[in-house]
């Protein structure tokens, strides 16, 4: 997703500029050879209908960065549910709701099912969004933009040393989680809020 959009804003906006800027270099030169005038106006009309697709490219892109989401999950972003594992530690025992606000009733599971040598069986809590809510859509919206396509906005435009987009995430997942969100969803599984290193499976 973010090489895309990465290869979209170094492309077509830098393109578009280059083009504007050489035909207005050109143009002083129409009034010494006047086929010129009708080839420039030639150009100009063609650098007009890739300005005008660009731009559409770009505001589209833009939208989608914001959401970070990609062109496919922008078809139901309004209504799509996201179904996530979450790591818990220490899951709660299956008895009624306690004092410290566990939920037995969230559906479990035990990975791997069935350890073998030294694997650890670890337990994970499934639980799932609301309709709307996207889990790596972050607060910010510079935030989703370095998600998307790396680095700061100053390293945006450079074709090398620029961190690969969605390489924040860690040992959390490729991309970085909504830490609002994650956070609600734990407290609605009964995880508790002292434990910081849960590991999030989409």
């Amino acid at each position: 997703m973010g090489s895309g959009y990465q290869l979209l804003y170094c492309t077509s906006p830098t393109t578009e500029l280059f083009c504007q800027l050489y035909l207005l270099a050109l143009s002083p030169n129409a009034d010494a050879a006047p086929f010129l005038s009708g080839l420039l106006l030639i150009w100009h009309c063609r650098a007009a209908i890739f300005g005008i697709f660009t731009a559409g490219m770009t505001f589209s892109t833009t939208q989608l960065i914001v959401g970070n989401v990609s062109t496919i999950d922008s078809l139901s972003v309004k209504t799509k549910v996201y179904q996530l594992a979450i790591h818990d530690p220490y899951p709660p025992p299956t008895s009624p709701l306690d004092s410290n606000g566990y939920r037995p009733n969230v559906i479990r599971v035990w990975l791997p099912p069935n350890p073998t040598g030294g694997e650890q069986q670890k337990c994970f809590a499934i639980v799932k969004t609301e309709r709307g809510e996207n889990p790596w859509k972050l607060e910010s919206t510079y935030e989703n933009f370095k998600e998307s396509l790396g680095g700061g906005f100053w390293q945006w435009f450079l074709l090398w040393g620029v961190p690969k987009p969605g390489s924040c995430g860690g040992g959390s997942g490729w991309y970085r989680w909504n830490s609002a969100l994650i956070a609600r969803l734990k407290k609605e599984a009964g995880i508790r809020s002292e434990y910081h290193n849960e590991k999030v499976r989409g």
